[in-house]
C-alpha cells in the first residue's frame, strides 16, 4: 500500500489548481450536490490530483479548513465549511454505481472522509478502484481537465454542471446531448446520459420551462469562459408532434495543452458591463 503523505506535502499551494478527471467520471450523473457542496467537490477532486501526480498510488488528501475556506472563496467565519463536507459524505453515498462499457459497477467514490476538529484538516480516502476508472490513469482515457476558481466563480449548479459537460468537449468544441436517458443510448456514446438527466431535471417539465429557467441563464453564465458558445437544437417527430430529442454546443476549440487563463480582463468586464444578453440559434439539425 503507498505511504500516506504528510500533512505538508499533502497540500498543493493556493494558485490556479486545476481539477482534472478522466471523461467517464462526467457520464455519472452528480446527484443531489447543491452549490456550495459541488464548489467544495471541486476542490477536493483537485487537490486529489495534486497528489496523484506526485504519487499514483496515492489513495488520501488531506484539506485544512483554513485552505478549504479560501479556496472556496469563504472568507467570512460564519460560513460553516463542515456542514458541506458533512453532506458531501450523506449525498455520495446515493451515487453507489453506473454502467461502462456494458459492466454495472457499484461504488462509493470517496468511503472515507475524516473531519479532524483539533489539528483543522480534513482527510477524504477515494476508492482505488474508481480513481483508476474515473479519475487518474496514466496509460488509458480521454480528460476532462479545467480551473477550479471556474467553478468558484459560478453560482448555480446549473452552470457549473453544463461548465464541466462541455470541458469534456474542450479540444474538439462541439458536445452532442440527447435530451433524456432513453434517448442517450446512441452507437456512438452508449453510456453517457441525457442532458436533462446530467442536470437533474424533471422529465416532466415543459421545454419552454427547461429553456427559461436552467439552458438560458446558464448559456449566459458560461459565456465568458467559452469563445463562440452557442447551441442547437435537435428534433424529431414523436407520436406525431414535432419535438426536442437532443443538443449541440459549440464554441472555439481549445489547444490540448492550452493554459486557461479565464479571470482576466474579459470575465471582469463581462461581470462589469452586466451583459445579460446571449443570442441562440433554435434550428433544427
Amino acid at each position: 500500500m503507498a505511504k500516506e503523505l504528510s500533512l505538508a506535502e499533502n497540500l498543493p499551494a493556493l494558485g490556479n489548481h486545476y481539477v482534472w478527471f478522466k471523461n467517464e467520471l462526467n457520464k455519472i450523473v452528480w446527484s443531489g450536490l447543491n452549490a456550495p457542496e459541488t464548489k467544495c467537490l471541486n476542490v477536493v477532486l483537485s487537490s486529489y490530483y495534486e497528489v496523484l501526480k506526485e504519487d499514483s498510488q496515492a489513495q488520501s488528501v488531506l484539506i485544512t479548513f483554513d485552505d478549504m475556506r479560501k479556496r472556496l472563496n469563504y472568507t467570512h467565519n460564519r460560513v460553516n465549511i463542515m456542514n458541506y463536507v458533512k453532506s458531501i459524505r450523506t449525498k455520495l453515498m446515493g451515487w453507489h454505481e453506473f454502467t461502462l462499457n456494458d459492466v454495472e459497477t457499484s461504488f462509493v467514490l470517496i468511503p472515507t472522509i475524516n473531519i479532524d476538529r483539533k489539528h483543522k484538516f480534513f482527510r477524504f480516502v477515494f476508492n482505488p478502484d474508481l480513481t483508476r476508472l474515473l479519475l487518474f490513469d496514466r496509460e488509458n482515457g480521454e480528460f476532462v481537465r479545467y480551473p477550479e476558481r471556474a467553478i468558484i466563480n459560478l453560482n448555480s449548479v446549473t452552470s457549473m454542471t453544463l461548465y464541466r459537460l462541455l470541458k469534456g468537449f474542450r479540444t474538439t468544441g462541439i458536445a452532442i446531448f440527447t435530451k433524456d436517458g432513453q434517448a442517450g443510448k446512441t452507437k456512438d456514446d452508449p453510456d453517457r446520459p441525457g442532458l436533462w438527466d446530467l442536470l437533474e431535471v424533471k422529465s416532466s417539465m415543459r421545454e419552454s420551462d427547461f429553456n427559461k429557467r436552467y439552458l438560458k441563464p446558464a448559456m449566459i453564465d458560461l459565456a465568458p469562459y467559452f469563445h463562440s458558445l452557442d447551441f442547437k437544437k435537435k428534433y424529431a417527430v414523436i407520436k406525431g408532434h414535432r419535438a426536442v430529442t437532443g443538443y449541440v454546443f459549440t464554441f472555439t476549440k481549445e489547444a490540448p495543452d492550452q493554459n486557461e487563463n479565464l479571470f482576466g480582463d474579459k470575465l471582469k468586464q463581462h461581470k462589469e458591463a452586466g451583459q445579460r444578453q446571449h443570442h441562440y440559434r433554435r434550428s433544427g439539425i
